[in-house]
C-alpha cells in the first residue's frame, strides 16, 4: 500500500470514530428522552457515563486526524508514484 493510501485510510479511521461517538450519543440521549424508557432517570443517568466515558477519547482523536490530515497532505499522490 503506497503511504498516500496509509495516511488517507488512517485519517478515515480517526474520523470515523468520532462520527460512532457523535451517533453513540445522538442515540443514548434519544433512547433516554423517550417516554417508553424504564426509568427514565436511570437511563439518562446510563447515558451520561456513556458520554462521559467517550469524551476522554474526543480530544485525542481529534489530535490524530489533524496529525493524520497533515501527513495526508504531505504524501506522496498515488497517482505521481512511479
Amino acid at each position: 500500500m503506497s503511504r498516500y493510501k496509509a495516511c488517507l485510510k488512517s485519517l478515515q479511521d480517526k474520523l470515523g470514530a468520532l462520527n460512532d461517538i457523535t451517533v453513540h450519543q445522538k442515540l443514548a440521549t434519544n433512547v433516554a428522552a423517550g417516554k417508553e424508557a424504564p426509568a427514565p432517570n436511570l437511563v439518562a443517568f446510563a447515558t451520561g457515563v456513556v458520554a462521559g466515558s467517550m469524551r476522554n477519547e474526543v480530544d485525542p482523536l481529534l489530535n490524530k486526524a489533524t496529525k493524520a490530515a497533515r501527513n495526508l497532505r504531505r504524501a506522496k499522490k498515488f497517482w505521481n508514484e512511479k
